[in-house]
């Protein structure tokens, strides 16, 4: 969809008939003998400005087949919209019409994209083998020492580099498809969870709030049972203590079909972005924290995975 779609609709206050073009809504106070552009940005608030009226009658004079195809377009492009809103939670109609409850829910929408963060986080990674069966400097450069968050209405890319800068892995969680994606960059298969899954059994705890790294954060505790090959498939308890940034924060409405591990439970209590993670894991402590963080548009392409022509294997 491009971002800017506008629709010139002509009213023509002359006094005393008035010539208004036919739609739900109208420009506030509008002043006679003044025509008027309507305007609709995806990303702007709908407005109404003043234009040329001569500009305008001659545009209005012919209703040729290509201003009515333009015209059935456009309809098809606000109803995807509407479609969209419907998605984000909001009760509009799809009718293809710029009526009022889709101009109220476009603003409100506004609103809630510039409230909830996008844009891309880089971390550090440091772990803490229990044993001497494992270093530090090998897991790093076998799993990651960083870690680049790129991150957009609750979807995301990971991408996992080694302390040399080769990128070891990439993991994606893509919400319309209910799934998390993995690939490394050793093997051609793409590896998937449904995350509408229970696949291990999660309890946490909300702990005092506190400031971490200039962040106002809700601090959550959790502990999961897991199995693992290596321990004969018998359950393993591991958890993890996570610090949610409130001024980072998420709509928790985009995952509430996130239900591996209680994250649509969890975010309810902490809507933000972890700015640190501690995981307990089986061999060893992961540390993962915030470095730098970039606000930005982040583009669709960003977070694309082509899954086409690929071995997949769900986990």
């Amino acid at each position: 969809m491009k971002k800017s779609i506008k629709l010139l609709l002509v009213i023509l206050f002359i006094f005393p008939c008035q010539i208004i073009a036919q739609h739900t809504d109208l420009p506030k106070n509008p002043k006679p003998g003044i025509c008027y552009e309507r305007n609709f940005n995806l990303n702007e608030k709908y407005q109404w400005k003043e234009i040329d009226c001569d500009k305008a009658k001659k545009q209005d004079k012919v209703l040729t087949e290509d201003v009515k195809i333009k015209a059935e377009k456009y309809s098809n492009k606000i109803k995807k919209y509407q479609t969209e809103l419907q998605n984000a939670g909001y009760k509009v109609n799809v009718n293809g019409e710029l009526d009022k409850i889709t101009i109220a829910s476009h603003h409100k929408y506004l609103k809630e994209k510039e409230k909830y963060f996008e844009g891309q986080i880089t971390y550090e990674i440091e772990y803490a083998p229990y044993n001497n069966d494992f270093s530090a400097e090998r897991i790093k450069a076998l799993i990651g020492s960083r870690m680049v968050l790129t991150f957009k209405k609750g979807n995301y890319k990971k991408e996992y580099f080694s302390p040399d800068g080769e990128l070891l892995q990439e993991r994606f969680l893509i919400l319309k498809d209910k799934k998390s994606y993995q690939r490394t960059s050793t093997s051609d298969t793409i590896y998937w969870i449904d995350i509408t899954k229970y696949a291990s059994k999660t309890a946490f705890a909300v702990l005092k709030d506190s400031m971490f790294l200039n962040h106002p954060c809700t601090i959550v505790e959790t502990e999961s049972i897991v199995t693992i090959d290596g321990f004969n498939r018998e359950p393993q308890k591991v958890g993890g203590i996570f610090k949610y940034a409130k001024d980072l924060s998420i709509n928790p409405k985009w995952y509430k079909n996130y239900k591996e591990g209680s994250f649509n439970n969890i975010v309810k209590s902490a809507p933000g972005i972890a700015i640190q993670s501690i995981n307990k894991g089986v061999y060893w402590e992961q540390t993962i924290t915030m470095i730098s963080i970039t606000r930005r548009k982040v583009l669709k392409s960003e977070l694309n995975i082509d899954l086409k022509d690929v071995p997949l294997k769900k986990l």
